[in-house]
């Protein structure tokens, strides 16, 4: 019979669920953002990270706070300098993201919690932390996903946060590699 040709093809086009790391609710239910004042709790927007597919993404930034309506950004990006780097190959053995608050350049938040969700089979959380130089400091606990921060003095966006290390045991694509390269993998 022909369907069973047809039926792999088929099959072979059909792209899987979109997989990475992005931010979820606190086990505790909570997502949010403190405004500087400590009386306005703002939802929390995201951007996550994915090394093969669009990141998670929902929300929208650039209300003003006193409007009442949302108004705080977080995103999680490969780089310590640039907040948008949300795709690509991570390193390996080790993986490192950083977490980022973001939205209209000088907004200011003093505190936040939300949870680390991660999708991702290759990827291991391994420790959420407090980010070297990082004027926010960050709860957590060892290898769990919750993360809590709150910055002494208000912090301005963008601002580095915390960062996210994950043991990543995603295949390393021998196409990608040069002969010796290739080589040198099985000495």
């Amino acid at each position: 019979m022909r369907l069973v040709p047809i039926a792999i093809v088929l099959l072979s086009f059909t792209r899987a669920p979109a997989v990475g790391v992005c931010i979820g609710p606190h086990s505790n239910g909570q997502m949010g953002t403190m405004d500087c004042s400590m009386e306005q709790y703002w939802p929390i927007h995201v951007r996550g990270y994915s090394q093969f597919d669009a990141p998670c993404e929902f929300g929208s930034c650039g209300s003003a706070p006193a409007t009442g309506t949302e108004a705080y950004g977080w995103t999680i990006s490969a780089s310590d300098t640039d907040p948008y780097v949300q795709t690509g190959a991570l390193s390996t053995p080790v993986a490192r993201l950083y977490v980022w608050y973001v939205c209209a350049a000088g907004e200011e938040a003093r505190a936040a919690e939300f949870g680390i969700e991660n999708t991702d089979p290759n990827l291991t959380l391994i420790y959420v932390g407090q980010a070297p130089g990082s004027v926010w400091l960050v709860n957590y606990v060892p290898f769990g996903t919750d993360f809590v921060a709150y910055s002494g003095n208000c912090s301005p966006a963008p601002a580095i946060v915390g960062e996210i290390f994950f043991v990543n045991d995603t295949p390393v694509s021998v196409e990608a590699q040069s002969w010796g390269g290739v080589k040198s993998l099985y000495r």
